[in-house]
Formats: C-alpha cells, structure tokens, sequence
C-alpha cells in the first residue's frame, strides 16, 4: 500500500505541475495579447516587461489551478485503470476511496495553499499589476521618426521626414507642424533642407536641429477677426527646436491612488470594509425611510375639526408660502383635504399657480427619492463587489477540491491516461464551472443573486455531480462504455416489438 501511495503521488504531481504550468503560459500569452498594443514602441526595459509578466501570472493562478487539479487527476487515475492497477489493487481489496486517500490529502493541501495564495498573494500580485499598467499606460511611444508618413508621436508636433540616414538620427526634407501652443491647423510651419536628433545633457529634452530652413508662422489665422494681421517669417541656416519629453519614460506612479480596491485586499481587510459599507447603506435606508414616513404624515388627523395640521414639510411650506404671495388677505395655516371645495376662496388664476407650485413640489419630491433610490442602488453594488472577492478567495479553494473529485472518479471511468480523452473532457467540465461561475458572479454584480449563492454556484452544481461520479466509480459502473448503451437501446427495440 505505501509502494502504491509513492507511485500515486508521483504520477499525480508530474502532470499536475505541467498542465498548471502549460495552462498558465496560455493565459499569460492571452494576457499579453490583450495590452500588446500598450508596451510596443515604448522603449520598456526586459525587467519592466518581465515584471509585468510575473504579477499577470500570479493574478491568473485561480484560473490555472482548478484546471490542472482537473486535468492531472483525469490522466492519473485513466493511467491507473487503463493499466489494470486499479483493478487489482481492488482485487486485493482495497476500496476506491482508500486508493485516493493519498491524493485526497494531497487535494486538501492545495486547496489550502490556493486559499492562502487567494488571501494573500493575489491582493499584492492585483496591485503591483495594475501599478505597474496604469505606468506603462502612461509612457508615451519612442521616438522612432519614419520615411515618407506623418509622425505625431512628439506631443506637439507632427513631423514629416522624406529620407532617413543610415545612422537613423539624420534626415532630409524636413517638414514640421508645429502645436506647442495649442495652434490650428498648420499655424506655425517649418521646413528644412537637413535635420537631426539629440537628446539633452539631463535626457528631458529632444533637440531637433534643422539646417537651410524657412519657418511661417500667423498663429492668428484661423481667429483672426479683421485683415491686416501680421506674418511672421523667417529664413534661418540653423535653428533648434526643444521637445519635452519628461513623459516618455517609464516613470512608476504613486500606489496609493489604486490601493483601496477589493481585489487588492485581504479577508479581514474585506470585512472591515463591508462593515463599513453596511453601516453606510444603512443610514441611506433610514435617511430614505424617514423622509417617506414624514412626507405620508406631512398633517396629522385631529378628529374634532377632521383637519390637517401643519407640521414641518419643506415641500408644503413652499406650496402655502406661494399661496400666501398671491393672495395678501390671509395666511393658509390648515387646509382641509378632505372638502372638496378648498379651493374655493381664491381666483381661477391663483388656483392655477397654486395647483403648478404643488404639482412642482410633488416632482421635486419624487426626483429626491429617484436620486435616494439610485445611491441605494449604488451602496448594494458596492456592497455586492465587495462580497464577490471575499467569496472568490473561498470558493476557488472549494472548486479546487470539488474538481479533484470530478475528475480522479472519472478518470477511473474512462480508464484512459495521456492527454487525449482525458483532455477532451477536462476542457468540456472546466468550460462549464468557468461559464457557471462567470454568471453567478454577473448575476451578484448585478444584484440578481446573494454574493453567497451567485459565487457559489457552480460549486453548488458541480458538487452532486462529484457525488454521483464517485458512487458510479466505487461500484465499477460502466458509464462512459458504449456497449452499455448499445444493450440498452436493443432491449429497448425488442420491447416495442
């Protein structure tokens, strides 16, 4: 049994590290593919673009994981069965769940480990990743001048060059449009026989030398408002013009701006924080609670008279101030709703103004409770981000144990090792769990489901299914063996006839 336990382990962490490590690059290249259009053309050291790939990486582990667990498990236990080593390690009696007790603890190792890394390794990965992209994202393009096409690279400026030097920095035919004062159109121009490029002592400024050159400048033109403005312009056999370039290096920003984020944040940082959100929405709830409660009981019943006292609302206050404006006889302290006819002391005009300052009043109320409505909304949503990664950091320690479970039982089902069925059904059950998953998680953000149902779910669903399987492949059960379902249907077709 120990020899058993040694080779089981060993024949489980062989294609687990390779799956989890082929499964990451897949992601890690998705990734790449994603922001490739941010980091070419912007002069990124090979450590920058290395870091990146590192943090990327680390925040893809909760999709790599669960489909190596899935993966390694199906090709271990399909190797074991298809070699007959199951069989007659059932023959000398031992039990199906006996012979995984080994992997079993070893699953529960991982899962653990998962969780850990989920707690504390992903806040940090998330937030040097997104760090590290809004710096990139920031940085603006080299400085790589092409022949025969518009160059807008320079912030300022678009430069046409007509033929490039061998050593690159050299050109001629030079024309540039010059927009360092917010000029339109072509407002200022240059045009040079020769040119080149330098930077300056401190690398803050692109020093563009031009030679035998003609400069027009009427910055007025397109604003001018009467003729009669001057142009100015200027031959010149040399003259430099000076480019800041203090935002083309890869300068890293200050972290604290995108530190407070969920996904940067622990389990425990994460409940402080919906305690937080809580007390928030709470006092939203009660604010809007108790705005309702004194606007339906804007007058309170007194049975002697059957009138409405005056109590506090702002909104009534503005309907029998303006009342009183227009008529100067009296001043409205009760009204009494329930005659019909309490109307009928003021002229046909002043009632019109009456019933347009109330009516105002009433959508002025109704647009305050849209607006308490939608912050409402905004507080759950929030909330609803919130619980989303404190869950995530759970459930994939679970889903990673569950998957374990789908797929060593069946691997001993299919009885086939290597990376052909195995494969085939590890990509169908991992698509699955992940689409599963993806809605329960839009379902949460969208307040369509509880965080606790929505990032469950597929966990949830996928857990009979172990259940099932794992019965199915204790009992030797030939699920997945043609010739069962062929017996099947002919004694099907033998009945009807």
């Amino acid at each position: 049994m120990k020899k058993l336990t040694i080779l089981m382990i060993r024949s489980y962490l062989g294609p687990f590290v390779l799956t989890f490590f082929i499964a990451l690059f897949v992601l890690v290249m998705q990734f790449l593919w994603k922001y490739i259009d941010q980091l070419v053309g912007k002069g990124l050291e090979w450590n920058i673009i290395l870091e990146l790939l590192f943090y990327a990486s680390a925040t893809l582990v909760p999709m790599a994981l669960p489909l190596a667990i899935l993966l390694s498990s199906i090709m271990t236990l399909g190797s074991f069965a298809e070699n007959l080593e199951l069989v007659a390690a059932k023959a000398a009696g031992i039990s199906l769940l006996r012979i995984l007790r080994p992997l079993i603890m070893l699953s529960a190792l991982i899962s653990l480990g998962a969780f850990l890394f989920a707690n504390y390794g992903m806040p940090v990965a998330n937030f040097k990743l997104k760090s590290l992209l809004v710096s990139i994202q920031r940085t603006r393009p080299a400085i790589d001048i092409p022949e025969g096409t518009f160059y807008d690279g320079i912030k300022g400026a678009e430069i046409f060059v007509e033929k490039k030097e061998s050593d690159g920095k050299s050109f001629q035919n030079i024309l540039i449009y010059d927009h360092t004062k917010d000029t339109y159109g072509a407002g200022s121009v240059a045009m040079a026989r020769r040119g080149s490029l330098s930077m300056s002592d401190d690398q803050r400024y692109l020093i563009l030398k031009l030679y035998q050159g003609l400069r027009l400048d009427d910055r007025n033109f397109f604003t001018r408002e009467r003729e009669g403005l001057p142009l100015y312009r200027e031959v010149f056999s040399e003259q430099h013009i000076y480019f800041d370039l203090s935002g083309s290096k890869f300068t890293r920003n200050d972290e604290s701006v995108i530190r407070n984020q969920y996904s940067m944040m622990t389990v425990g940082q994460l409940d402080k924080v919906n305690l937080e959100l809580h007390e928030d929405l709470n006092n939203s709830i009660k604010f809007t609670a108790k705005f309702m409660q004194e606007l339906s009981a804007v007058r309170k019943t007194e049975p002697q008279q059957g009138m409405y006292q005056e109590q506090w609302d702002p909104q009534l206050m503005n309907f029998l101030e303006t009342a009183d404006s227009i008529t100067e006889r009296r001043k409205i302290t009760s009204v009494n709703f329930q005659n019909g006819k309490f109307l009928s002391g003021y002229t046909e005009e002043e009632k019109a103004l009456i019933r347009q300052s109330a009516r105002q009043s009433a959508e002025d109320i109704i647009n305050k409770l849209e607006e308490q409505k939608s912050i409402i909304k905004a507080k759950k949503m929030q909330i609803a981000k919130n619980r989303v990664e404190y869950h995530r950091k759970y459930s994939l320690s679970f889903a990673c144990f569950i998957l374990f479970f789908v797929g060593a039982p069946l691997g001993a089902i299919i009885r086939k090792g290597g990376l052909g069925l195995p494969l085939i059904f590890c990509i169908v059950i991992f698509i699955i769990y992940y689409v599963i998953s993806t809605i329960g998680e839009k379902a949460v953000r969208q307040l369509a489901m509880e965080p606790f149902e929505g990032m469950w779910l597929s966990s949830f669903i996928l857990f009979p299914f172990a259940l099932f399987l794992t019965l199915k492949a204790s009992t030797d059960s030939p699920l997945f063996i043609a010739e069962t379902y062929t017996k099947f249907l002919q004694k099907l077709v033998r009945r009807k006839k």
